[in-house]
């Protein structure tokens, strides 16, 4: 069934949670991290915590939504950790 509207979609960034498990995030500081956010491979925006970690929202028409290539991503870094 294909979706006939767009969405807002909204990223609460304060609200992430990283994997324990993780060995490549296991030791990120949330408090210290910035969040850039991709649709696809162009960057729509970052949030950090100068900023207070606003919230990122993102307006996906229904076409974005009906492709199934399309992606929404969400890289952090911590700014207390080398690449």
């Amino acid at each position: 069934m294909a979706i006939k509207r767009d969405l807002k979609l909204t990223i609460c960034v304060d609200q992430i949670k990283f994997d324990p498990e993780d060995t490549l995030t296991m030791d990120f500081n949330p408090a210290t991290c910035i969040y850039f956010v991709y649709f696809n491979r162009t960057f729509l925006q970052k949030s950090t915590p100068e900023e207070g970690f606003p919230n990122i929202e993102i307006i996906l028409t229904a076409d974005q939504l009906n492709d199934n290539l399309n992606a929404v991503r969400i890289i952090a870094k911590d700014q207390n950790k080398p690449l």
